[in-house]
């Protein structure tokens, strides 16, 4: 993938994952509870990049580096160890809540 050129050793490649974990068990239905009308949420990840949320036309999304939004392509796989959520795309850290979005 073009957006992991920029990985110049392992460690970036573990914190680049760590930011894909969140500690805990959320269903999509937990994470959407949390999420203002109109606002993002911002929920923590293991490696400290917070990841921001989205309800765009009553569906979750995660907003990705750039402002883009992704969607939640399959939701609540649940694992022995967690819950999955599906998107079509690595996240690639940003910091700061994007001031506009696109989909």
């Amino acid at each position: 993938d073009a957006s992991l050129k920029g990985l110049s050793d392992d460690n970036d490649l573990e914190m680049l994952l760590k930011n894909h974990i969140i500690d805990g068990r959320y269903l999509a239905a937990d994470v959407v509870a949390m999420i203002p009308a109109g606002q993002f949420y911002s929920v923590p990840t293991v490696g400290g990049v917070p990841i921001q949320t989205y309800l765009s036309g009553g569906e979750l999304r995660l907003v990705n580096g750039g402002g883009v939004l992704l969607p939640v392509l399959t939701a609540d796989m649940i694992g022995t160890n967690g819950v999955v959520h599906v998107i079509d795309q690595v996240l690639m850290p940003d910091i700061d809540t994007p001031d506009v979005v696109s989909e």
